[in-house]
């Protein structure tokens, strides 16, 4: 759970009238890491703000791997990862979560004797 701003600013003028940091936490009931981290951000960008949280966009959707495994139904997980730039591991992770199963090296054929 995040802290108010207000709660937030209080805790720096607190610690600015001279209180230490240990005081500080023990009224406030923060970590000494948390009131570090506010007491950097205050002085680095003059806020409190919550920061806000980016995700970058994910490589692949079920949509794309289905569609693609539909399509490509003897590819192992070798050749789907290299498709969609990824590791061997997120493509079985994600096929495990939408319940397909897949080989997982290359199949070779013996060669039969005459």
């Amino acid at each position: 759970m995040a802290h108010k701003i207000e709660i937030r600013q209080l805790a720096i003028d607190y610690r600015n009238q001279g209180y230490t940091l240990e005081e500080t936490c023990k009224v406030f009931k923060i970590t000494r890491s948390t009131l570090s981290r506010w007491i950097k951000q205050y002085e680095q960008t003059g806020n409190l703000n919550r920061k806000v949280v980016t995700r970058q966009p994910r490589k692949l959707t079920k949509d794309d791997l289905k569609a693609y495994v539909e399509k490509n139904p003897y590819a192992c997980l070798k050749e789907i990862a290299d498709h969609f730039n990824c590791a061997e591991s997120t493509i079985r992770y994600h096929l495990k979560n939408m319940k397909i199963t897949r080989k997982k090296r290359r199949v070779t054929k013996k060669k039969l004797k005459r």
